[in-house]
Parts: C-alpha cells; structure tokens; sequence
C-alpha cells in the first residue's frame, strides 16, 4: 500500500542533513513503528511522505501510484502529527465533518461516516463538545479520528502516545490497532518504546551515522530487533523496553 523507493529527504533548516535513502514497503493491515532517538528525522521522514517537506530523490508510491508530486490533500495518506490541526471553537462532531468536506459525500454519509470513526476511537459520546475543552487523551483520539474519517490508504501517526499515561498510551494503541485492522497501512513514529511496540506488525529503525545523516539500520519485528540488534543505539532502545519488545499481543 505504501513504497518508499530509495527516498532522500532534505531536514528543513538542514540542508547538508538528509534522512536516506530509505527502501521500504508496507502493506494493508500492518503497523511499521518507526524509532529512533531524538533528532534522527522520524518527523521529517513522515512529513515528506505526507508531502509537507521536501524529497531531494527517489519516490512514494501509494497502492502502485507515484504520489511523490502531488498535493498532500491529493495522495490518499492521513497524518495525525505531534500538533496535529483541529478546529478549537468547533464540536468533536464538526471538526469530523470539516475533515470529509473534500471527500465528495453528501450529508448522509458523511453524517455515516462521523459516526463510524467516532464510534472506533471513543468519541462517540464527546461529539456535541468543544474541541476547546478536550483533554489531552481526547484531542489524540480526535487527532487520530480526523486523519482516519476520509478513509485514506496510508495513515501516518506522529508520537500519538506522546504526554499520556500509561494506561492511557495502552488503551490509544488498542483503539489504533482496531480502527485500522485489515484496511489501513500504518506508519508510527515512537521515541519511546512502549506501547508501540505491542503494536508493531514490524520496526525500522532510524540513526544517524558518523556522517551526520539518517539511515534505516534495521527493519524487523520487534522481537528479531531485540535478538539480534545491528547497533549499540537499538540495543539500548529496545533494553528501554523493559523487556517487553515481543511479538504483538492479543489486544493488537
């Protein structure tokens, strides 16, 4: 569902720093968590698959298309980001509703559709409230909920466990995984090991390297990571773990 073909990416305000090539596939249904310490370009890395930032080579194709030049609005890819845009002064319900009005649907289905997406992350009984008042669990399952409602191919999620609590982080990542089951390829940005990696079908790991740009060291499941881990920077991330990067759970 998504390819990245040997893809460069020029870090904004950096450009003698690029994060690539990058070789990787993801199909329907799977969840690639992508780690990697801080200031590797996770973020940047997702932004040009969006296309919020600049590719300097190579491709990203979307079910066999070559989106690479397209419009982000156009490229059939969701993103929920760190800070991801919502509409403060509207409803839970209208700020779904904003985020079908390019989708073509009439009021019907996109009133179906609200309700479907609203009802798989849990907010179905927050619909009539402000977005204003939402607390910080909420606005990452709205977040989530607006990047999922126009059914895209490719959903890309920026530190969607980021600042919440423990079982909080677990019960986001269970309603992720069940949202997305089947249809959905998903690409996860994570700092921090846990939850994410109950949630990966597999892991790529990105580092920099002794040259100052980022590279995908490693690509497996969590648990051929946590065997055999190709650098001393992966060992020491999945060691944060706390002993916990398996293969996913049931709940995932």
């Amino acid at each position: 569902m998504l390819e990245l073909a040997q893809l460069e990416v020029v870090v904004p305000g950096s450009p003698r720093w690029r994060v690539g090539p990058v070789a990787l596939a993801v199909a329907p249904g799977e969840r690639l968590v992508l780690m990697g310490p801080s200031g590797a370009g996770k973020t940047s890395l997702l932004r040009a698959i969006v296309g919020l930032d600049r590719v300097a080579a190579g491709a990203v194709r979307v079910a066999g298309a070559d989106v690479t030049r397209r419009p982000p609005w156009a490229r059939g890819i969701g993103l929920a980001g760190q800070d991801a845009p919502h509409h403060p002064q509207c409803t839970v319900r209208r700020n779904l509703e904003l985020a079908l009005r390019s989708c073509g649907l009439d009021r019907a289905a996109i009133a179906d559709r609200v309700a479907e997406v609203a009802d798989a992350l849990e907010l179905d009984g927050l619909l009539e409230r402000s977005a204003a008042v939402l607390s910080g669990g909420e606005l990452r399952r709205l977040a989530i909920a607006r990047a999922l409602a126009p059914r895209p191919a490719v959903l890309l999620l920026d530190e969607p466990f980021a600042h919440l609590d423990r079982p909080l982080r677990g019960r986001v990542a269970e309603l992720v995984a069940e949202a997305t089951r089947g249809e959905v390829a998903v690409v996860l940005v994570a700092h921090e090991p846990e939850p994410a990696l109950a949630l990966a079908t597999r892991v790529a790991f990105l580092e920099r390297t002794p040259g100052g740009d980022a590279r995908i060291v490693q690509v497996g499941t969590a648990a051929e990571l946590a065997a055999a881990p190709a650098t001393a920077t992966v060992a020491a991330f999945l060691a944060g773990a706390g002993g916990n990067a398996g293969p996913p759970t049931a709940a995932s």
